[in-house]
């Protein structure tokens, strides 16, 4: 038997975490797929359209979520007294996501305002990967020159949403 969830009942971290999903990788794939392919974005049914549409999205997603992962190992072995200030998990999920969403929004901007197709999808999904390896990495610089006052200026607060 599935039990109903009351909107009462669900706190602000679930409710974050619902709608990172459903921006950072349901939207923009849906909008994705339907201009690289409108004619097969109508004739699928949901199920199949929203595997299809989280498989545009997650690469990108997961490349910046293992550069995330491989620099807390890295702080772990040469600064274990600061590894947790780089967060966990569930932060590098919220930050990842939201830079997903913005980033997915822009490549679907550019399908349509300069007709991409499919290549001009793949291009444009490299670039945002090297952008978003080199912002991680530039957040990690920081975060080495002091990592006592260090925060990412971006969604800075982070952790005491999602605890």
């Amino acid at each position: 038997m599935c039990k109903v969830i009351d909107v009462k009942d669900l706190n602000f971290g679930v409710a974050l975490n619902v709608s990172v999903f459903f921006l950072g990788f349901v939207a923009p794939g849906f909008l994705i797929f339907y201009l690289l392919n409108p004619s097969l974005f109508l004739a699928l049914d949901v199920w199949k359209l929203f595997v299809l549409a989280t498989s545009i999205t997650i690469p990108t997603f997961a490349f910046h979520l293992m550069i995330a992962l491989c620099i807390y190992f890295n702080l772990q072995d040469d600064s274990p007294d600061f590894a947790h200030k780089w967060g966990g998990p569930r932060e590098w999920y919220v930050r990842a996501g939201f830079g997903n969403s913005l980033n997915m929004y822009t490549i679907a901007l550019l399908i349509w305002v300069f007709d991409f197709g499919v290549k001009g999808f793949i291009v444009s999904c490299i670039v945002h990967i090297a952008i978003s390896t080199f912002t991680e990495l530039g957040h990690f610089i920081r975060f080495l020159r002091d990592p006592e006052s260090f925060n990412y200026g971006f969604l800075s607060s982070i952790s005491t949403f999602i605890k």
